[in-house]
């Protein structure tokens, strides 16, 4: 990912308890993948709308994003690894631009001993940048925000797996798409 001037990022912060949690029901790891890989958090009191906090809308069901979208990441995941070794979080909030990819594309790059690691429950993103940006350890969970053609931003995917070393030459990053878990997002926001 890349950074900001610092003084974009100075913007405070503000920390909310969670009152309660729900994991998707069917959420599986494996070394490899994790599959329905999302959840909702309600929090004890509602988040303070600013001039640095703002909505993103869910997509509709079963949305699909359209390749030209603009779409981006967030996160305080690693920057750097060398030799295998993660060199620590972020101190400021990172984010950079992935722009959509067929599930077809991904599963070409995102495979392992043949076997697809990619289903019509993820997206994948790949960075129009030279330096291929993309996600890594300490982004996962984050957001994965579109540009819709009303001018909002849509939430969706959210970080799920990739590279373990982080490279995206080798792995396409790997978003839940959360069209996918409208129904069931909905239903916990009831709750």
């Amino acid at each position: 990912m890349w950074t900001l001037p610092s003084d974009e990022h100075d913007i405070g912060e503000e920390k909310y308890a969670v009152e309660k949690h729900w994991l998707h029901p069917k959420y599986k790891k494996t070394n490899l993948q994790m599959e329905h890989d999302i959840a909702v958090v309600k929090l004890k009191k509602p988040v303070q709308m600013s001039k640095s906090v703002g909505i993103a809308c869910l997509p509709k069901k079963n949305e699909k994003v359209p390749r030209n979208s603009k779409c981006y990441i967030a996160g305080w995941g690693v920057t750097e690894v060398h030799d295998g070794v993660h060199d620590g979080k972020s101190e400021i909030l990172m984010d950079g631009l992935l722009r959509p990819i067929s599930n077809s594309q991904c599963s070409q790059k995102n495979q392992f001993l043949g076997k697809t690691l990619v289903n019509e429950n993820m997206i994948c993103g790949h960075s129009p940048e030279k330096e291929q940006l993309g996600t890594c350890q300490g982004d996962s969970g984050g957001p994965y925000v579109c540009l819709t053609s009303a001018k909002r931003f849509a939430i969706q995917g959210v970080v799920s797996f990739g590279n373990a070393g982080c490279d995206v030459k080798e792995l396409y990053p790997v978003f839940t798409r959360v069209s996918q878990y409208v129904d069931w997002i909905q239903q916990k926001i009831k709750e």
